[in-house]
């Protein structure tokens, strides 16, 4: 069995096998090298300079009226940990960001892993928040299974924020956290708090809304993007 870091190890030389043009890499999920293929299609370098920034973020919009009480309360409660939460928009353009461990707020800041920063697949390639956009499903990606150098030290775990009406995709919400800190229950913690988000998206939904979006609840139809 493999230990910690000999899955890392493991992951570094396949991620160097396909960055030198091995196409098929050994040992490494079907999503991220579906990922890493579409990264590649994109012309994303591993060695990206720097990530697209745009001023125009909405914190005041309906996306952020709903998540920002509960990230708050969220982000008290991992004050002592070495994890820090993003929200971005549909375009994968942070938000918000919390995080107060002092060393992982450093790395991020480098890393511009900030508001204002989009890290949308095309432009950097396989992350836990863009790639949430491109699989339009919960998504988690460790270490190196990053495309770009600068993220191959962190492990991500984000899940997207649907609309209440339409089910499509109104923002993700990611947590961050260093390789060493990485942990399986990470995933449905990020799940279910997206799902507490899109509660309180449903309530502000008018009353028209919500009577259609009561009927459409109770019937069969199907959830056009997948929970994973």
């Amino acid at each position: 069995m493999q230990t910690g870091g000999q899955f890392r190890d493991a992951l570094e030389r396949a991620r160097a096998d396909y960055l030198s043009g091995r196409d098929s890499p050994e040992g490494v999920r079907e999503e991220i090298a579906t990922s890493w293929r579409r990264s590649s299609l994109s012309g994303v370098a591993p060695d990206v300079d720097a990530l697209p920034y745009d001023t125009d973020i909405d914190v005041d919009g309906r996306l952020a009226a709903a998540a920002f009480p509960v990230l708050n309360r969220l982000a008290d409660r991992l004050e002592d940990t070495a994890t820090a939460v993003l929200l971005a928009d549909r375009e994968a353009r942070i938000i918000a960001r919390w995080a107060s461990h002092p060393g992982l707020l450093a790395t991020m800041d480098r890393s511009e892993s900030a508001p204002g920063f989009s890290l949308r697949e095309a432009n950097v390639g396989t992350n836990g928040l863009g790639s949430v956009l491109e699989e339009k499903r919960a998504f988690y990606v460790h270490g190196p299974e990053h495309f770009a150098d600068r993220f191959v030290g962190y492990s991500c775990y984000g899940a997207p924020i649907l609309h209440p009406m339409n089910g499509r995709v109104e923002g993700v919400l990611t947590l961050v956290c260093s390789v060493r800190d990485a942990s399986p229950l990470m995933m449905p913690f990020v799940q279910a708090t997206s799902e507490v988000i899109e509660e309180r998206l449903r309530e502000t939904v008018g009353r028209r809304e919500r009577v259609l979006l009561d009927t459409f609840s109770r019937s069969d139809g199907a959830d056009p993007v997948r929970r994973g």
